[in-house]
């Protein structure tokens, strides 16, 4: 089981966005428009990308932002798989990381994730980010907010990781 890394394509979007809405993602993030994704794709300072299996399906996609910044700053603002429970996770973590530190010259990745998306903040402290910080994010509906956790890892800190890390 290997995964690739691709540029999403305009044809890519309708099966992304219906992603974002399922039960099973949705209380995780937020959904975009078909004209907000579109954006991402043009845009220089973002990168929106698909993962792919063996079987050339798409099993999720994710999006980077910052990659125009001088300070080489990149959040990871958006990771959706798909088919959950395979090990797709992992594995497109590695390759964002794989990506980012020694493909795009990242200095620091970093990402918020919701402090009840406990199989999310598993996968990335095991995969060398740790805990930051807590922000607190309102929501729409007037509820209370939820807290977000502020998670990085920084170039620096793959020295510390094992050579399967990358």
């Amino acid at each position: 089981m290997t995964l690739k890394l691709l540029p999403t394509t305009a044809q890519d979007l309708q099966e992304i966005i219906e992603w974002e809405h399922h039960p099973d993602n949705s209380p995780f993030i937020g959904s975009y428009s078909l004209e907000r994704h579109q954006e991402v794709i043009k845009d220089p300072n973002e990168r929106h990308f698909k993962f792919i299996n063996d079987q050339n399906s798409m099993i999720g996609y994710g999006i980077l932002a910052g990659l125009k910044q001088e300070n080489h700053l990149y959040e990871l603002r958006r990771l959706v798989i798909a088919e959950k429970g395979k090990g797709y996770g992992r594995q497109s973590i590695k390759l964002i990381k794989r990506y980012c530190f020694k493909e795009a010259g990242c200095q620091r990745l970093w990402l918020d994730v919701y402090d009840f998306n406990r199989r999310a903040r598993g996968l990335y402290l095991s995969e060398g980010f740790s805990e930051d910080g807590i922000i607190f994010h309102e929501t729409k509906d007037g509820k209370d907010p939820k807290r977000l956790i502020i998670m990085s890892i920084i170039r620096q800190d793959l020295k510390h990781q094992t050579a399967n890390a990358l």
